[in-house]
């Protein structure tokens, strides 16, 4: 894995960890604690960085307030990186096992071109209906009536 790849599974990671924090019922009156350890220093640095606007650093900043507002307190930590923390050994050694999976396929493909397949789909769709077909509605099809005066 690269850094970049690094550091976003783990704040990945850490959204993850808020979302399921958020779903714990516990009474609001009383002060919460979470306690979020990472190894990535970047993604700590990002946080306190008010300039950096990268998605994943602004959900944590964004379920952080959300959280606060619910009487928990956040805390980030650093920790180091292979130094016995089972808690942050054991996602890198999921990470490889699953690097090393054959059987798990990624398969990446342009925004582009789901919208391409996305617009067949409700084109033949519309035309197996036998409701209006897409072409007879681009704007060249219509006519308009422009008043004046």
């Amino acid at each position: 894995m690269t850094d970049a790849q690094n550091n976003q599974a783990e704040q990945m990671a850490i959204v993850k960890a808020l979302q399921a924090i958020e779903t714990i019922k516990i009474n609001k009156n009383v002060p919460r604690t979470i306690i979020i350890h990472t190894g990535s220093r970047i993604t700590l640095d990002s946080l306190k960085n008010n300039k950096n606007r990268n998605h994943l650093i602004e959900e944590i900043r964004k379920k952080t307030i959300t959280l606060e507002k619910e009487n928990w307190n956040t805390e980030y930590t650093w920790i180091k990186a292979y130094a016995g923390h089972y808690g942050n050994e054991l996602p890198d050694k999921l990470a490889k096992e699953a690097t090393r999976n054959t059987d798990i396929c990624y398969n990446k493909f342009p925004k582009s071109e789901t919208e391409h397949q996305e617009r067949e789909k409700s084109m033949e769709k519309c035309n197996n209906n036998g409701t209006t077909q897409l072409k007879d509605l681009q704007p060249e099809n219509f006519s308009r009536t422009l008043r004046t005066g």
